[in-house]
């Protein structure tokens, strides 16, 4: 094993600038700013790479949830609005990975449902190599005793796309 020094504000600024590119996008300097202030116990949350890239991810990865919220919650045009859900995510977000994706979970049971969401993940999380849509569309309505909607795979899929990936073969995994 090898210890890996922690990452420093320049490069993570150069990770945040590669991520942001990705979807052909520009942090607002204010959302950045919050992001890289970020920490828990006088560590920086920016040091971490998994955690900078999942907070990076999550502020790209805005769905229409999060429109319709914005929509009811803050004042001025969409831009105003947008900027202010940006800003209201970024400082709600977790300075440590493991409550990261706690609260990435929360809101996702938030949209799909507690039952599916948990349902769908821990199938993932306990296959060795993974599963495939037609094992989880057999599966997850026997642990639901709910009715399989394609759709909203898909949606928590696109919600997840930093973290799932699809195999070859097709399975799904972490």
């Amino acid at each position: 094993l090898m210890e890996l020094p922690l990452l420093e504000q320049k490069t993570a600024e150069e990770i945040v600038k590669e991520i942001c590119n990705k979807y052909h996008r520009e942090l607002n300097p204010e959302v950045l700013d919050i992001i890289l202030r970020k920490e828990k116990n006088g560590i920086p949350a920016l040091s971490n790479p998994l955690w900078l890239s999942m907070a990076i991810e999550e502020l790209n990865l805005i769905d229409s949830d999060d429109f319709a919220y914005a929509d009811k919650e803050y004042k001025g045009d969409s831009e105003s609005k947008l900027f202010q859900l940006l800003l209201d995510k970024a400082t709600n977000m977790p300075a440590v990975v493991e409550e990261l994706y706690q609260w990435i979970f929360k809101r996702l049971e938030k949209v799909f449902g507690k039952s599916f969401v948990k349902s769908c993940l821990g199938l993932i999380a306990i296959g060795r190599k993974g599963w495939g849509e037609r094992e989880l569309e057999v599966l997850v309505p026997e642990i639901t005793k709910e009715k399989w909607v394609a759709l909203n795979w898909a949606a928590m899929r696109r919600l997840l796309r930093a973290h799932l990936v699809q195999s070859d073969t097709g399975l799904w995994r972490f």
